[in-house]
């Protein structure tokens, strides 16, 4: 079963506004990784970029 995780990037400051950029990590989706328009989703969700992987993914 795929995981769907949030890797917040670091936060960047326009003088008193603040927002805190994020990727959107999918992995362990083998069935998903060619049928994904990543950036798509990743306009419709607000993030960065999304990356989609067919094996599990160590993010630390």
């Amino acid at each position: 079963m795929a995981r769907i995780r949030v890797l917040e990037l670091p936060a960047e400051h326009r003088g008193d506004d603040m927002t805190t950029p994020f990727v959107l990590v999918v992995d362990q989706a083998a069935d998903l990784v060619n049928q994904v328009d990543t950036t798509a989703l990743a306009e419709k969700v607000g993030a960065r970029a999304v990356l989609c992987f067919a094996d599990p993914i160590d993010l630390e």
